[in-house]
């Protein structure tokens, strides 16, 4: 099942044994508890994916690397998993009050989440995860991009 959003060709696999092996489309209800920062590389395609994913009538369900979800449990988890998706555009949006530098709101939205440690405030991959989210909100006319500047949409 093709379940872009994680990366470009990220799929879904079902076994003979009527079990989907979800990758790295969900994270498990244990992962999502500890998961801060954002890991998806396309957000609205990976909620499009989610979305899909909910038609499904599975006999169990593996998610990110590891966790295993019962049926009856696989929609609110699915709907947990979009929520967190939800929840970081929401506190991105929070962030933008006045103009500010792309990569100084891309580390203000780390430090947000009340991760200070250098290693990741300085770490290339995750400011890049972070300003994904940022791009994604100018290209739904949510935010304005100018020069490298984030302005928000009301001024």
């Amino acid at each position: 099942i093709y379940t872009p959003g994680p990366t470009p060709g990220h799929i879904a696999v079902i076994t003979p044994d009527n079990i989907c092996h979800v990758g790295d489309a969900i994270m498990s209800p244990e992962q999502l508890a500890y998961a801060k920062l954002p890991y998806m590389q396309t957000t609205r395609e990976a909620i499009f994916s989610m979305d899909k994913l909910h038609d499904l009538a599975c006999d169990g369900y593996v998610a990110a690397h590891s966790g295993y979800i019962a049926p009856e449990d696989f929609s609110s988890v699915l709907n947990l998993n979009i929520q967190k998706e939800i929840d970081i555009y929401d506190a991105l949006r929070a962030l933008v009050n006045g103009p500010v530098e792309i990569d100084t709101l891309a580390v203000n939205f780390i430090k947000s989440l009340g991760i200070i440690r250098p290693t990741v405030l300085n770490h290339p991959g995750w400011r890049l995860s972070v300003k994904q989210r940022i791009w994604e909100l100018v290209d739904a006319d949510e935010l304005i991009l100018e020069d490298n500047t984030i302005y928000p949409i009301h001024e």
